[in-house]
């Protein structure tokens, strides 16, 4: 429904859907040759779609950095039967610069009911369908590098889906300094053909 391909983007209180199998509310990700960077998503809702808030990148040299994702809602958002997506999702982001201090913020959002279909990849059991994800930050799916800088997850919901309520998964060894606080987690892995075995609430890698 919404894609940021740009750097210098904010986008409120908005309220999509997406369709069919690509169809994510609100994607972050270059089509360019440059990572993109400060972007904020505030205050906007996603009901229904194939994902919910993507932010990914476009290849193993290009993404994104600097991204906050503050008091959005996401429920609903993993229809797609191509993928098995989450209602937010942070994708092999790349470093923009080494600065300290947090580059990627995501905090005070509510993400429920996001179960993948048993049929999404091609049939294989249910997977994702996380309620907020930090995917692949060490980049082992593109063979990139790993991200080195900050994230911060603080003061979310995550409840009723299909898989995690939160969740830093993926390949490879992510480097960057992660921190979880304050976050509610419950009644998740709902999905019942579900390939996680691991625990539901907070998966960590």
């Amino acid at each position: 429904a919404m894609w940021i391909d740009q750097s210098y983007w904010g986008v409120q209180g908005w309220e999509t859907s997406g369709t069919g199998n690509g169809g994510v509310c609100f994607g972050v990700s270059p089509t360019g040759a440059s990572t993109i960077h400060h972007i904020i998503l505030a205050n906007n809702i996603c009901n229904g779609g194939a994902n919910g808030f993507s932010v990914s990148s476009e290849n193993s040299t290009t993404s994104v950095d600097y991204v906050a994702l503050v008091g959005n809602i996401s429920w609903n958002a993993t229809q797609s039967t191509a993928l098995c997506n989450s209602g937010i999702t942070i994708y092999e982001p790349i470093k923009s610069d080494s600065n300290e201090g947090t580059h990627i913020y995501i905090a005070g959002n509510f993400s429920f009911d996001n179960a993948s279909p048993t049929n999404c990849l091609s049939g294989r059991a249910t997977y994702d369908g996380n309620g907020i994800v930090l995917d692949d930050i060490g980049s082992a799916q593109s063979g990139g590098a790993a991200y080195t800088q900050q994230i911060v997850v603080e003061n979310n919901i995550g409840v009723w889906n299909g898989g995690y309520g939160f969740g830093n998964t993926g390949n490879g060894t992510p480097s960057a300094a992660i921190f979880y606080l304050n976050n509610t987690s419950a009644h998740n892995l709902t999905a019942t053909n579900s390939s996680t075995t691991t625990c539901g609430d907070v998966t960590t890698m």
